[in-house]
Order: structure tokens, then sequence, then C-alpha cells
């Protein structure tokens, strides 16, 4: 089962695209929450909101996914976001590096 849900706004291009991850996010699913991410990002939005306020386990493994769609979002200008991430969250996605990457206003806790 996918760990995550896209919310799209339409069917068309936004500026604006939200996935909604949820549940544990590990190595174990990387390659589902990977599809989920990079098939939003097929719709070429303006920018990506990755929403782990519903998350209750990120893992070092399961932040993979999110270096990926990172990578994938600059290489076509779109701005990957973090959004809601809770304290333990916000910390795994530090502690591996990934928060340097993102710009302050890219990364909400």
């Amino acid at each position: 089962m996918c760990p995550s849900r896209p919310h799209r706004r339409s069917r068309q291009h936004s500026a604006h695209q939200v996935v909604r991850l949820h549940g544990e996010v590990t190595a174990h699913t990387a390659d589902s929450t990977k599809k989920c991410l990079l098939d939003a990002l097929a719709d070429g939005p303006d920018v990506l909101v990755v929403d782990l306020g519903k998350v209750t386990y990120l893992s070092p493994g399961g932040c993979a996914p999110l270096f990926t769609a990172l990578l994938a979002a600059r290489a076509t200008g779109t701005v990957l976001k973090i959004a809601r991430a809770h304290d333990r969250a916000a910390s795994t996605v530090c502690q591996v590096g990934l928060g340097e990457l993102l710009d302050n206003s890219d990364f909400e806790s």
C-alpha cells in the first residue's frame, strides 16, 4: 500500500500540488513513496508540497524518496517543500542532511 495519497487540485497543470504522506515511512515503503512523489512531479507543478502531518514514524531510509523527489523537482524547476513535520520527523529530516538542502522557507515543522 502506498504510504501517501496524492492530493491534486486539478488534473491539469497546477501551481501547487500536495502529497500527504501517512503512517510509517521507512525503507520498506520507500519504493511506493518514491512512485507517489514522482507521479505528482510528472504533472509539472510549480510547487510540490510533501505534507508529513500524518506520518507516525519517518526513518532515515524513508527519507531516500524525499531526496529523489528533491533532485527530480530541481531538474524540472519545481520547488519541493516539506510541511507539517512533527518534531521527530523534522529531526530525522535534519539528521540525514535533507534539511540543509531545503531553504528555510521550504521546510516547515
